[in-house]
């Protein structure tokens, strides 16, 4: 027994963490599907963004041979000591000297969160979404041995218009409840 919690703490522990890819962004948990290149790796001049080419933010990393070269990399992946991680996928297209389809400098670039949006609910991000989902569910009863546990079913992704929302920022109350809705459930009334 206590083999099986001893290595279930281990495998967990050994997962608790972010690793993120430094050439197009995603996030992982499992260190051995990423890369470690150097700041100074040539093979990272694939990241590079033209001399000619405007980004509207500052995107240097504090290390010279990324900044000097204009190589575009996300922040959280470069370590401290100079590592840069690459997913596989990066990693692959780095190696063949080809810039990543997924690549931030690929003008994939977002720059950074204005403080304005950094302390937003979920409401409040459905409402300057660009996107929607069709349906959210969120359980506001007790669990009793008579209640649901689980739903199942299909998920569809619907084209939308997204023009309008440049113009409407944020959406007026009347739309709110086409995006959310409260359904009660229960044989009474809510306090």
């Amino acid at each position: 027994m206590e083999d099986l919690y001893s290595n279930f703490f281990h495998s967990t522990h050994t997962l608790a963490h972010n690793v993120v890819c430094a050439s197009c962004g995603v996030i992982g948990h499992d260190p051995s599907l990423y890369n470690t290149l150097r700041t100074d790796d040539v093979s990272l001049r694939a990241l590079t963004v033209p001399q000619d080419t405007y980004v509207p933010f500052d995107f240097s990393t504090g290390y010279a041979d990324l900044d000097n070269n204009r190589i575009m990399v996300e922040k959280l992946g470069v370590s401290l000591n100079g590592d840069v991680h690459i997913c596989d996928s990066c990693h692959r297209s780095i190696m063949a000297n080809r810039r990543p389809t997924e690549a931030l400098s690929n003008y994939r670039w977002i720059g950074e969160q204005p403080q304005e949006l950094s302390d937003l609910t979920w409401i409040e991000e459905l409402l300057i979404a660009r996107a929607h989902l069709v349906g959210r569910v969120i359980r506001l009863e007790e669990r009793k041995a008579t209640s649901y546990f689980a739903l199942k079913g299909h998920t569809i992704l619907l084209p939308q218009d997204t023009t309008r929302l440049l113009d409407l920022l944020p959406m007026p109350l009347s739309s709110l409840p086409d995006i959310i809705r409260v359904v009660w459930a229960g044989k009474t009334s809510p306090d």
